[in-house]
């Protein structure tokens, strides 16, 4: 049967924020049409068993091991009903109405490639989730120790379009994977994740793709998701999240060819 929305979580060690997530997407279908598929990427810290308490309510799919992000969802999507496709990190969560707004917003975007809503920490504050591509010059001052002198820049302000934050809804390049609102046919239309990249840059590289295929990105104020933000990749600079990070974005500066523009955009 088609639905609305499919929710697509993919969690690994994430007991700790995995089951709010859940109670938000769940008391979300009693507004809208939608299912929920988890999947498991070998937890081991307890979330199969508070996975368990929403059997009943969710598709769970165990893997038997671990496998990359981009990946991850795409198993997920590939059995996904929903004319809407909404990727969400586990260590997010919200209140019901969002999700029904969202979708009610998306129905009215013309051209709409993407839509995600605004992202706020724990505190209550924005977090800053739609940025600018990235350059070689972006790459070199944002993944690199060179990072620590660019924190309070101008540079890195342009890149997190600090300079380009409106109200309502507005055109961005890319936003975090932390929260993504899909339409099917887009998918069907520019294919799924990349899963050349195991792990980060593959929400940069899907609105890569949608910018390519003439369709927008867009981010909107109307709707707020709370979202930890874990950032495992920005506590240790040789760190293996570091590591990762680093990787991907070498393979998304090759994949297209980027050239060096100045620093911080």
């Amino acid at each position: 049967m088609i639905r609305d929305i499919t929710f697509v979580i993919v969690t690994h060690n994430h007991a700790e924020y995995i089951e709010q997530c859940l109670k938000s997407c769940t008391k979300s279908l009693e507004s809208v049409n939608g299912e929920i598929i988890v999947v498991d990427n070998c937890s081991t810290d307890g979330t199969k068993e508070l996975l368990k308490k929403f059997e009943n309510q969710i598709t769970i799919i165990h893997n038997t091991h671990r496998m990359g992000f981009s990946a991850n969802n795409n198993k997920a999507i590939r059995l996904a009903k929903g004319r809407y496709i909404f990727i969400l990190n586990p260590d997010t969560s919200f209140i019901p109405h969002v999700v029904k707004g969202l979708l009610e917003t998306a129905k009215q975007i013309k051209n709409l490639g993407l839509l995600a809503p605004q992202l706020i920490y724990s505190d209550g504050n924005i977090q800053p989730s739609c940025r600018r591509f990235p350059t070689l010059g972006s790459f070199l001052v944002r993944r690199t120790p060179l990072r620590f002198f660019f924190t309070n820049s101008k540079q890195n302000a342009k890149h997190l379009m600090h300079d380009q934050i409106k109200e309502d809804e507005f055109k961005v390049d890319w936003v975090l994977g932390a929260c993504m609102l899909i339409p099917r046919e887009v998918l069907n239309k520019i294919g799924l994740f990349d899963e050349r990249f195991f792990l980060y840059v593959e929400d940069i590289d899907l609105c890569y793709r949608i910018h390519q295929a003439g369709i927008d990105v867009v981010y909107t104020n109307k709707y707020q998701i709370m979202h930890h933000h874990l950032a495992e990749s920005d506590h240790k600079l040789l760190g293996k999240k570091s590591l990762y990070h680093f990787n991907s974005m070498i393979r998304f500066v090759l994949k297209y060819k980027l050239k060096y523009n100045y620093l911080g955009v």
